[in-house]
């Protein structure tokens, strides 16, 4: 067998003492002893992370764990075959597989599940755990940079560091069939997840850990820490890979053995050209100076440097976590003789500031050697959402106005003899809410009695800020100083709309404050209401030649009427808090004989015509069915006198209450409405008659409401020669002796023209 320590550098790939074996070797073999195992790795922020990788088998014992780098690269020139011999000293069986490459593969399953489905734990056989041993072998190599790796469990184990390169000559100086070169690198990419490589140590990675459970079941939450090149995380100072010179051709060999794609970028070099991807060779070259190079990727590509010098190959990507040192991606190409100048650094940065605020940044590199540093921008980097003022690197970032949201710009900085990586300043523009705004209406006028008000758009141009707030909503806060005047409160809906109601014979003026509201909040500093709009609304008292009489018992007694009839003196009419149909009091009749009790008003003066509403409540007064008496009447005459011009009668039929409004004929007799169900519960009359104008013309009417809605109108009625003098209310007269109880009055009011409503 032979074989051979591979020797794995930054730089161009090497398999020491491999060539001169070749030459003498019949068997066009190659043979290669590796060994998988633990090891550790250190990171620039003093982290030591847990890996396993595979390295040279020298025979060393498996405790042996520090220094931890990318496997050995292999290489082979056409026709060999390869044989790798590996010893695996994990914990868990290991193989190997070269994607790409042709192999007998013996795939492992799992035992059958409980539907007799099985799972691939392992591409080919394996070796098995704690020195178990296996042999691999490839016949019909196909040329080209390849990616060997893991075989089993590879979601876990190449993830960990079990990954190497090969490369695959179709002979001695050429990368593939006519394509020569003189000097090659070898870049292989990758990352470390801190947490995932704990896991895994610790045996908290799967869905079988019992207490306390696993800290990660999969990949799914793959966040990496460090981002890696041929094993090493960069650092300042740190050496340039050997590239040849200028005026000669090298090969550079990408590989992406990471779960995050990259995208190499070289800076200041000119232009690569790709040749193949994952061994494949392209019929046409493309010239770039960047490389996409998603997982598992492989690319090959050939470089002529511009000149000696070293030049910045880095990710575009701008992958990077935040305060580790080793978290940046980047690589020098040194083409010719190094230079004893350390190349300089940029320093990438993160910066909040909130919406419409100007913001100082301060960039900053560092240089090995002490030079001075000159700084630039990256042309077209940004930012995109702001503006930058000042001198490097001291500038001031002003987003645009009422951005928020991400934004970006990049820069480098340079010592005299070289350019730096670009480093990116990332800034966060905070939301911050601008305050809504709207146009108030005029000022409101009503005349009593009003009932409900809407008002619509009398709020315009309502917004909720800037364009890029359009999604928020907008609601009003309002408020007045005078309470008392509105039975429903003045508010503003989202549309502009202005309600409110005026209570129940109030007069005078509130001043209200309206102000838009949204939806954005008040964080850092932010506004969610607009300035005040101050309005106001006038209720006025209605007009006195149109009010005849109302009251609603507020006083607390009866001093509003002109007369109380409560025969025999029982006390069976009072004012009391319980009757209150609206306000604080009402009248309460105790009916507990068959005589009827009112109280009356003589401020109708010889009305032609004459309304009348008032709140009544039959509290489930008992009643015999078919008992029907007067609640309240307008008479002929004062005191008592007279005839009843209209009646409103209450009565009961098959259990359930019913109402009717009946008027009086020149002739003497009465015109009946239609009897109308009444429901247990408050409820509003209101009625309108009036005098036919002639003799003859009977054009005399009586409509009559309930709760608003009219409900029965009596037209064509003979009653000119009447007119209304004096009211009463209250359960007046043909009560029986089957009706006993209380029943409730509030809020008469009586008018002349105007419609009153519930």
């Amino acid at each position: 067998m032979i074989s051979a320590n591979v020797e794995k550098r930054r730089g161009i790939s090497i398999l020491a003492g491999i060539a001169v074996l070749l030459l003498a070797a019949p068997s066009f073999a190659v043979t290669v002893d590796l060994v998988a195992k633990k090891f550790t790795t250190a990171m620039p922020d003093g982290a030591v992370v847990n890996m396993w990788g595979f390295a040279a088998d020298t025979g060393q014992a498996c405790d042996e764990t520090a220094g931890w780098v990318p496997g050995p690269a292999l290489s082979v020139t056409l026709p060999d075959t390869l044989t790798v011999n590996l010893r695996n000293c994990l914990d868990e069986p290991a193989s190997i597989v070269i994607a790409g490459q042709k192999a007998v593969l013996a795939p492992v399953f799992a035992p059958p599940d409980a539907q007799g489905r099985q799972r691939a734990t392992s591409f080919t056989g394996t070796a098995g755990p704690s020195g178990g041993t296996s042999q691999y072998t490839w016949t019909g190599l196909k040329p080209g940079t390849h990616l060997y790796e893991s075989g089993t469990q590879p979601q876990i184990q190449v993830q960990m560091g079990l990954y190497g390169a090969l490369n695959v000559y179709p002979a001695v100086g050429l990368a593939y069939p006519g394509v020569p070169f003189d000097n090659e690198v070898v870049l292989l990419y990758s990352e470390i997840d801190k947490a995932l490589h704990e896991a895994v140590a610790g045996g908290k990675y799967g869905s079988s850990c019992s207490n306390p459970p696993c800290t990660m079941t999969s990949t799914i939450d793959y966040k990496a820490n460090y981002f890696l090149i041929d094993g090493l995380p960069f650092q300042e100072g740190q050496a340039a890979l050997n590239a040849g010179s200028s005026g000669q051709t090298t090969l550079l060999r990408f590989l992406n053995a990471g779960l995050r794609t990259h995208i190499p970028t070289l800076h200041n070099g000119g232009y690569m050209k790709l040749i193949a991807e994952d061994g494949n060779l392209y019929p046409y070259p493309k010239e770039q100076y960047s490389v996409l190079l998603p997982a598992g990727k492989t690319v090959d590509a050939l470089w002529n440097p511009p000149a000696d010098g070293a030049f910045p190959l880095f990710d575009s990507t701008r992958q990077a976590t935040d305060g580790i040192p080793g978290s940046v991606m980047l690589a020098y190409l040194q083409a010719g003789a190094a230079s004893s100048n350390t190349p300089p650094a940029a320093n990438s940065q993160i910066v909040n500031t909130n919406e419409d605020t100007a913001t100082p940044i301060t960039l900053t590199g560092s240089d090995g050697d002490g030079n001075p540093l000159t700084y630039a921008l990256v042309a077209g980097s940004g930012p995109a959402n702001g503006t930058l003022s000042g001198a490097a690197p001291n500038l001031s970032y002003t987003p645009n106005a009422n951005y928020f949201g991400p934004d970006s710009f990049r820069f480098t900085v340079n010592d005299g003899q070289s350019t730096s990586n670009e480093a990116t300043v990332s800034i966060t523009v905070n939301s911050v809410n601008d305050a809504p705004g709207f146009t108030a209406g005029p000022n409101q006028a009503v005349t009593q009695p009003a009932g409900a008000q809407s008002v619509p758009n009398w709020a315009t141009g309502i917004s909720s800020g800037p364009a890029n707030e359009s999604a928020q909503t907008v609601s009003f806060l309002v408020s007045n100083n005078n309470n008392a005047l509105f039975s429903a409160q003045p508010a503003v809906s989202p549309a502009g709309t202005l309600t409110y109601t005026p209570a129940a014979g109030a007069s005078g003026s509130a001043t209200v404050t309206a102000q838009a509201q949204d939806n954005g909040g008040t964080a850092n500093g932010g506004v969610d209401t607009s300035a005040p709009q101050i309005f106001t609304i006038t209720v006025n008292p209605e007009p006195a030649s149109d009010l005849i009489f109302a009251d609603g018992f507020e006083s607390g007694n009866f001093s509003a009427w002109n007369a109380e009839q409560d025969p025999g003196g029982q006390n069976d009419l009072n004012v009391t808090a319980a009757a209150a149909l609206t306000g604080g009091f009402g009248m309460a009749a105790t009916i507990d004989d068959n005589t009827g009790m009112w109280v009356m008003s003589n401020t109708p003066a010889n009305e032609t015509r004459y309304r009348a509403r008032f709140r009544f409540d039959p509290n489930s007064v008992p009643m015999t069915n078919g008992n029907a008496f007067f609640i309240m009447t307008a008479r002929s005459g004062n005191n008592n006198t007279g005839v009843d011009v209209v009646r409103i009668e209450f009565a009961r039929f098959a259990g359930i209450y019913h109402v009717r409004a009946v008027s009086r004929t020149d002739a003497g007799g009465y015109k009946n409405g239609a009897w109308q169900t009444v429901p247990d519960s408050p409820v509003v009359f209101e009625f309108d008659w009036a005098a036919s104008t002639a003799a003859g013309a009977n054009n005399g009417y009586l409509t009559f409401w309930i709760d608003g809605v009219q409900k029965t109108s009596s037209t064509g009625i003979d009653s000119d020669t009447l007119r209304i003098e004096s009211a009463r209310l209250g359960p007046l007269s043909g009560i029986d002796t089957g009706t006993r109880g209380t029943v409730y009055f509030d809020d008469f009011v009586s008018r002349r023209l105007n419609y009153i409503g519930p």
